[in-house]
């Protein structure tokens, strides 16, 4: 399906073993990019394993830890273009729902990739997100990330997903409950 491999250019392979095994899985036919994607995950091996991936086939990546640090990097990079806000759904002090609505009132351009452990079908029937927002089933692999990133990025303009966040689930950060039914399945053990 996808051609040869590349060779990392990392130096210091020794401090690096994870980055540099990651680089060196890269197909060197994956979908190139130029934009700037803010990636906003709260999973430290997970952000840096995207962020790598991204990079390696050009694109500029902004991370955060968190919501409330994406967000605030936005207010920060005035003039600085981002095209695509790549965010988990779960995280702590602001979900990924929050924040594509905050982030789409300051740039409402933006486009958004919601990425999450939890199975699509699942978090859209516990209203997680919409059924019909772009998503990214985690783990995620590179060819699957470079070519969703290219598809979202490459849509026509879309408009910005629907609804206020008074329309958000109160349970939206505790994923475990909606309306009595329990989810069987952990973002972060996936």
């Amino acid at each position: 399906m996808f051609g040869k491999l590349r060779k990392s250019s990392e130096k210091n392979a020794s401090e690096q073993p994870v980055a540099v095994a990651v680089a060196n899985a890269i197909p060197e036919d994956l979908p190139k990019g130029s934009e700037t994607v803010l990636l906003a995950e709260d999973e430290e091996v997970i952000r840096a394993y995207m962020a790598l991936i991204l990079r390696d086939v050009g694109y500029h990546v902004i991370e955060a830890v968190d919501g409330e640090q994406a967000l605030r990097l936005v207010h920060e990079a005035r003039g600085v273009k981002i095209d695509l806000l790549l965010t988990d759904i779960v995280m702590p002090k602001m979900n990924g729902k929050q924040l594509a609505y905050r982030i789409g009132q300051v740039l409402p351009q933006i486009k958004v990739l919601f990425c999450s452990g939890y199975p699509e079908e699942l978090a859209a029937r516990n209203g997680m997100i919409a059924p019909t927002v772009r998503f990214l089933q985690k783990p995620v692999v590179p060819q699957t990330l470079a070519i969703k990133v290219r598809e979202v990025l490459d849509e026509a303009n879309m408009d910005f997903p629907q609804g206020t966040l008074e329309d958000e689930p109160s349970n939206v950060d505790d994923p475990t409950q909606n309306g009595g039914q329990a989810v069987l399945c952990d973002d972060g053990n996936l």
